[in-house]
């Protein structure tokens, strides 16, 4: 049997299957509702959203400008607390890098390290090798919440319910703190919403969504492809 039938021939099996339940259970009304339902679904998926491409993609670099601003403050920030990290590489987006700037610990990089080899005739010939370096740092000696040490040895939780509940004891702390959880805001917003929406835009502003009235488990209706 072709594919498409069999789909056809198992979506009627659980159909009769289903009956002698939804009667029992009174749901014969909100069973015809969504009945209904679904050709009006059908029909806005097949029409899709419409979207202004120009103004996501004028909102995608808004909001990138604004991140790449606030990022250079906070680099000068951590540069000011721990001057021996101006030549460390640091990722924001790492929670291993944020938990050593925020409570003390290490930053793990990968950097050329200077190597010696003695060649044959005794000369000694100088040259480097990449390995991982390991630069220690006390940070911005914020004290780490209870139960927030993660499956890594030496490491803190960073994440947005965190961070909101730290306990800071001045304003150097409160501005790095309150400008990190900004730029993880605008960053959510441009790479979810204002570039992450670009890929699903077809014929130059449709955006032909799915619709689900059984994934939710508040019953409500629900997105997907794009969410």
């Amino acid at each position: 049997m072709p594919y498409g039938d069999q789909d056809t021939v198992n979506a009627l099996t659980i159909f009769y299957k289903q009956q002698p339940k939804i009667a029992e259970y009174g749901m014969k009304t909100l069973f015809r509702i969504n009945m209904e339902t679904i050709r009006i679904l059908q029909e806005m998926e097949w029409n899709g959203m419409r979207v202004n491409l120009e103004k996501m993609q004028h909102y995608a670099k808004e909001y990138d400008d604004k991140v790449q601003e606030l990022t250079i403050q906070l680099r000068l920030m951590i540069d000011k607390v721990d001057e021996s990290l101006k030549d460390v590489p640091i990722n924001l987006g790492s929670g291993e890098h944020l938990s050593a700037l925020l409570y003390g610990g290490y930053i793990a990089y990968k950097g050329a390290v200077p190597t010696q080899r003695v060649l044959k005739s005794g000369e000694i010939k100088e040259g480097s090798r990449i390995e991982t370096i390991k630069h220690q740092t006390t940070g911005f000696k914020i004290k780490p919440l209870k139960n927030t040490k993660t499956a890594k040895e030496g490491f803190f939780k960073t994440d947005a319910p965190t961070l909101t509940s730290l306990k800071l004891s001045n304003n150097t702390q409160c501005k790095f703190v309150e400008l990190l959880m900004e730029v993880a805001k605008l960053s959510t917003l441009r790479d979810t919403y204002f570039i992450g929406l670009q890929k699903n835009v077809v014929d130059r502003d449709v955006i032909h969504q799915s619709l689900n009235q059984t994934v939710a488990v508040t019953g409500r209706l629900s997105c997907s492809n794009p969410k």
